[in-house]
């Protein structure tokens, strides 16, 4: 081998060792390296809303003097908290505005060749 590695790999070697001791003495003298950061943590879950079931027969849409509005009504006052009933309006329920009427044009599907590789 050449002198020239011999030494290099000698410097090497001191200095690993002295990196070596010098982390060994902060060791033992009660030095220590800064604490690693804290570990990711998932936030803790919202609390969940409790629920409190309805009394059957009080806060029914009808004691509560709403009436109930069937699909496509429209409720003209505020909707109410009822138990038996997701669609109790404090008014009377009114038909729903507007044409449900639509026109659909019919839509052509024939095909037709009109010169060679053409199809229209």
């Amino acid at each position: 081998m050449d002198r020239r590695t011999l030494l290099i790999g000698l410097l090497a070697l001191i200095l690993v060792g002295a990196i070596l001791a010098c982390g060994c003495a902060r060791e033992r003298r009660g030095e220590t390296s800064p604490p690693a950061p804290p570990a990711l943590r998932t936030p803790p879950r919202p609390a969940q809303p409790t629920v409190t079931p309805a009394v059957p027969g009080a806060g029914t849409c009808s004691a509560l003097g709403g009436s109930t509005c069937s699909p496509g009504t429209d409720c003209p006052g505020t909707w109410l908290d009822a138990s038996d009933s997701f669609s109790c309006c404090s008014q009377s329920c009114t038909g729903a505005g507007g044409s449900a009427a639509v026109t659909i044009e019919p839509y052509q599907t024939e095909a037709t060749n009109t010169g060679l590789g053409d199809i229209t």
